[in-house]
This record gives C-alpha cells, structure tokens and sequence, in this order.
C-alpha cells in the first residue's frame, strides 16, 4: 500500500485497504505528499487517520504543488512547520505559491533572510515582489552580498539600480535621458505584482482546497 500511495494509485490503494491488513504506513502519507498526491493525502488523512509530517508543506512548496499546499494551509497548518515552507517557496521560485502563503497566513512575515534566500538562488521576480510589496520595507544589503556571492547577475543588476535610484536627486532624476526607460521598468514591475497577486487570488479561490476528495 505504501507503493501505491507514494505513486499516486488511489484505485489501488483503496483495493488494498479492503482486502488486505497489513501496510499503510507513515511512508505512504510522506511519500504522497512528497509526490503531490492531493487525492491520496486526502483519503489517507481522512480514511485512515495518518497524520501530515510537519515537513509536508515544505516538500509541496519545494515541487511547487499549489494545490497540496493550500490544502495542508487550511486542513493541517497547525501540524506543519511553515516557516520552513515559506523558506523552501523562496529558494525554490515557486512566486505565485510563495505569495499564497503570505496572504494567506499572517504570521508567515516575509524578513530579510526571505530576500537573502530569494537572491542567492536568483529568482528576481521573487526578489522584486518581496522588495516592493514588504511593510515595513527589508533591508537588500546581505540579499546583494548573496547575490554577487552566487554570481546572480539579474539580481545583482537589479539591487544596483536600486542603489542609484537612491543616490539620485530629484532633480536628477527628472533631467536624465532614461526617464522612459525608468518608467518602463517601474511600469513592468508594477505589472508583475498585480499579476501575482490576482495568480495567487484565483488559485485561492478556483482551486479549492476542501476536505472533498474524488472518490475513484
């Protein structure tokens, strides 16, 4: 049973459930989860009383299983370490996911060591949208340092214009010769985060993450 579960055959699992005693172990919850079973965690949770790993929401936001994820959020939270998970949605660029977790729970605070995480695997746009959406705003000193460490150029370049925008007068600033593109790049950015916010949003509320499983 154990097999069937951690590959995601819910039809087999279910067979050996009725005609079978032994198996079923802890192995086959953390093997679904691992592998994004949504279905297969759910009947294990709810047929047969297996507990979540407190790693579970860690493994889902490192595969990027929005699904799972939101889920284990609104069934298993309390058993799930998710300060690990907002951590590993970081490091691993899953953006729209990452964003969930924030809105969804407020005491997952988005620190600087989230930036730091987020710049050293080169994510910019995880970078752009924890830089411009934090409150109060994170420091970028040691998410720079990380980000030359690793040799992420777009970060870097990114956290560099920031550093000259800040340098600059207003004066300056409205007598430059790239104002368009400045504009542009504020523009785009802008963009980027209402497009994440409304991805996050519909997955939230199209992809219901109830206690309802498909039954094969």
């Amino acid at each position: 049973m154990d097999g069937a579960a951690i590959n995601g055959h819910l039809y087999v699992v279910k067979w050996l459930s009725e005609h079978r005693k032994e198996g079923c172990t802890t192995e086959a919850m953390d093997g679904a989860c691992r592998n994004g079973h949504l279905e297969v965690v759910q009947w294990l949770y709810y047929e047969r009383q297996i507990p979540v790993s407190p790693h579970a929401l860690t493994w889902a936001a490192d595969a990027g299983r929005q699904h799972l994820a939101e889920w284990l959020v609104t069934t298993c939270a309390v058993e799930c370490d998710v300060s690990e998970a907002l951590v590993s949605a970081a490091a691993s660029g899953h953006l729209s996911l990452f964003v969930y977790f924030v809105k969804s729970c407020s005491q997952w605070n988005v620190s600087e060591d989230i930036l730091i995480v987020a710049a050293r695997h080169g994510h910019l746009d995880m970078v752009k949208w924890i830089v411009m959406t934090s409150d109060p705003p994170v420091t970028t000193l040691m998410a720079t340092k990380a980000a030359c460490n690793e040799q992420r150029t777009l970060v870097m370049s990114y956290f560099n214009s920031m550093d000259t925008m800040d340098s600059m007068g207003d004066d300056d600033v409205e007598s430059g010769s790239d104002d368009d593109e400045d504009l542009s790049d504020e523009c785009g950015d802008a963009l980027l985060i209402e497009q994440v916010n409304d991805l996050a949003d519909d997955s939230s509320s199209c992809g219901d993450a109830g206690s309802d499983y498909e039954d094969d």
